[in-house]
């Protein structure tokens, strides 16, 4: 197993994709997400759980906004004592503040309580080539993906943030698949 101290090299990681000139992040946001809409699981899915971007995490009010016009259920991180469920929207209009600065859904939304037709569009800080992701250090989407096998799950990130190996801890959920501006590989 890797031994590195994954709070360091999370920051590290992270100042890595802060340095991303915007420009670049955009488009290559916009082609991450091009290539999602572009998956057969996406095509075959009723509800898109969908985490809301802050920060230079790619960035997903377009893309949230693409689904919802193609006529997808979108719903998004809810965080309540200490877990996370996944509120529905209408638009991303509709946010409202929530954890850690990160925008949420309106409570009148309603949860997610069946996702067996589901994809999860997870973020990450990094991913390696075998699907294990390092995330915000919550433990939110580990907890989440472990307890509901039956949703796809898809981790996105930059290019220059994509890893040969990552820590992995008994607790960390490997992805079905992750997609950069220039890869899409399923891992499971």
């Amino acid at each position: 197993m890797l031994q590195i101290d994954k709070k360091e090299l999370r920051e590290r990681l992270t100042g890595l994709r802060d340095r991303i000139p915007e420009e670049v992040r955009s488009s290559a946001g916009a082609e991450i997400f091009r290539r999602v809409r572009a998956l057969e699981q996406y095509a075959g899915s009723e509800t898109v759980l969908c985490y809301v971007s802050v920060g230079s995490e790619p960035a997903t009010r377009e893309f949230i906004t693409a689904a919802l016009r193609e006529g997808k259920k979108v719903a998004v991180p809810v965080i309540s004592r200490g877990e996370m469920t996944f509120g529905y929207i209408d638009s991303v209009n509709s946010l409202v503040p929530g954890a850690y600065g990160i925008p949420t859904a309106p409570r009148r939304g309603g949860t997610v309580s069946d996702f067996s037709s589901c994809i999860c569009i997870t973020p990450c800080v990094s991913v390696d080539e075998t699907g294990v992701r390092l995330g915000n250090g919550g433990g939110y989407y580990d907890r989440f993906l472990g307890s509901h096998r039956e949703v796809f799950s898809v981790a996105v990130c930059f290019d220059e943030t994509l890893s040969r190996e990552l820590p992995r801890e008994d607790h960390d959920i490997i992805v079905d698949m992750y997609i950069t501006q220039t890869v899409c590989k399923e891992v499971s």
